[in-house]
């Protein structure tokens, strides 16, 4: 039925002459079966061939429990369940190719680019491992073996749109990486448009900017620029943000301007979830690209929608949170964040969309949102 949808299917192609071999050869057996006369022992090669044949037949029982786990989100489960049956059938490329899958999940890529080998070992056009070990390269920060394997997987199955989308990111990373760096003590001191709320209530003092240009270079050992800096930052004006306060009084960090800032502070507020909603409403939606700039971490967009899921009541706030769900989608790599949602994760996406439609917000651009969320 794949090939009569997809002619061009070669990993179907590839199963269908594996069943016709297995089918051929139980034929030949069946046959030369009925042609022999009752015998009382079996011989030394029949027995092999029958307990190779209870290993292949438990490797699958154990194949399809690990698949069955995976879907409950049980990862570290399917697993076992997925190396219980590589122990019993050596031979079987979907198992350690399963559980890559399941490695990606627990963001164990160093083991998932090793069981992707094993399977393509055994199996050289598999398509989906060419495709897993990519995704775990690229997040071991392997960007050319990772083109590399998209590149087979365009061979493969050429037209792959996530193949040949993730060849596009990964060169342009590339790109960037190899890029000169500018200046880092020359930066552009752009302006922060915050809510009347957000803003400090302590008065404006004026303050003399001097142009150093390559003066620091010549400053003596016993002056220290950072610790003049540090002091500096101790004295909060308007031109930093402001540190809001929770309903319950507690503190709230300012808005974050890199990905490495956020993840720490949801890790110091994640005990107060009120806390946390109330964190990341100050942030502006649209910040968020220039934020996680080139990945988005599957657990981190998990623990924004969770929470948007968790406090989010009011469908005044709708468009705040369609207008976050749209710039969290035009992250790079947000699709391999979405490929890792669990079947429990989706349906909470699928509940904050359905708030979203509650609210009367609903046409052809949130459809298409929906679709890039995997609903």
């Amino acid at each position: 039925m794949v090939l009569k949808l997809d002619p061009g299917n070669s990993e179907a192609q590839t199963e269908v002459q594996k069943l016709q071999q297995e089918l051929n050869s139980s034929k030949q057996t069946e046959e030369t079966e009925e042609k022999r006369e009752s015998i009382t022992e079996p011989t030394a090669e029949q027995q092999q061939r029958l307990q190779e044949q209870q290993r292949k037949q438990e490797a699958v029982m154990h194949k399809d429990r690990g698949n069955a786990y995976f879907k409950e989100g049980r990862y570290e489960v399917a697993v076992e369940s997925y190396t219980r049956g590589m122990e019993a059938d050596e031979t079987n490329a979907l198992l350690p190719a399963n559980r890559a899958m399941a490695f990606l999940k627990l963001n164990r890529f160093a083991e998932a680019e090793q069981d992707c080998s094993a399977a393509l070992a055994l199996d050289p056009s598999y398509t989906k491992a060419f495709a897993r070990r990519a995704t775990a390269r690229a997040a071991l920060g392997k960007c050319r073996d990772a083109r590399d394997d998209f590149e087979q997987v365009l061979k493969l199955e050429p037209g792959n749109k996530q193949a040949i989308s993730e060849i596009e990111k990964l060169t342009a990373e590339m790109r960037s990486s190899l890029a000169p760096q500018e200046d880092t003590l020359r930066k552009t001191v752009q302006p922060i448009h915050k809510p009347e709320h957000l803003r400090s209530t302590k008065p404006l003092r004026r303050m003399e900017i001097e142009e150093v240009g390559g003066a620091i270079a010549q400053t003596p050992l016993t002056s220290s620029p950072h610790h003049k800096i540090q002091k500096m930052e101790e004295k909060p004006d308007a031109s930093c943000p402001a540190v809001a306060r929770s309903a319950e009084d507690e503190v709230i960090p300012p808005p974050p301007c890199t990905s490495f800032q956020l993840e720490a502070d949801l890790r110091k507020i994640s005990h107060n979830p009120q806390s946390t909603y109330s964190y990341l409403k100050q942030i502006s939606p649209d910040s968020y690209p220039k934020i996680f700039q080139n990945s988005l971490e599957s657990d981190v967009l998990n623990r924004i929608l969770q929470t948007f899921h968790r406090c989010h009541t009011r469908p005044e706030e709708a468009s705040l949170l369609l207008d976050v769900l749209r710039n969290l989608a035009s992250v790079k790599r947000f699709d391999m964040a979405v490929m890792f949602m669990s079947n429990t994760e989706k349906k909470m996406v699928q509940e904050l969309f359905e708030r979203i439609h509650n609210a009367g917000l609903t046409d052809s651009t949130v459809q298409d949102l929906q679709k890039k969320y995997g609903l």
